[in-house]
């Protein structure tokens, strides 16, 4: 990402938490009509030391990371197979042993190895899979990478072989 778009990490930190901050800031315009915010501050970087500072960027814009439900970990998915991922988690956790973190794109073999340090993880492994092959019984769509009548399902029956 940082080959097409030019920028720094510091500049896709500073961006992140700005858009962060601003989102929150529009939602919460009016506190007697919106309950507790959806979305959640993402920690980004490349190196341990990189998603620290992120951690700082979002303490200098006024952001407690630990006054939110989850603390997203972003850029995750393509580095799995490697021990970087469980240095950036173990570096977070030194700084506050309590954050619960969120781990995006996580697969099977990422929870295996790192799983013990984040709190909840999601991944689209599922609907790549359902992409790539034919559609389950008893769904009427083209394909099932989109499927709202039981993503689990077809997500372990594509992952299957099924």
């Amino acid at each position: 990402m940082l080959a097409r778009t030019g920028l720094t990490v510091v500049e896709h930190q500073r961006r992140t938490v700005t858009n962060f901050v601003a989102v929150e800031r529009l939602w919460y315009q009016d506190d007697t009509v919106h309950p507790e915010s959806p979305f959640i501050p993402t920690l980004q970087g490349k190196t341990p030391e990189d998603y620290l500072r992120c951690w700082d960027i979002y303490g200098e814009a006024g952001v407690d990371l630990g006054d939110y439900p989850l603390v997203g970990v972003g850029l995750v998915c393509r580095r799995q197979q490697t021990d970087e991922i469980r240095d950036v988690l173990e570096a977070v956790r030194d700084r506050d042993p309590e954050i619960p973190l969120h781990g995006y794109g996580v697969k099977s073999q990422g929870l295996r190895q790192y799983g013990e340090l984040r709190c909840s993880a999601d991944s689209l492994a599922w609907s790549y899979n359902a992409k790539r092959n034919p559609r389950l019984v008893g769904c009427a769509h083209t394909r099932c990478s989109n499927c709202l009548k039981s993503h689990a399902d077809h997500g372990r029956a594509h992952t299957l072989g099924g």
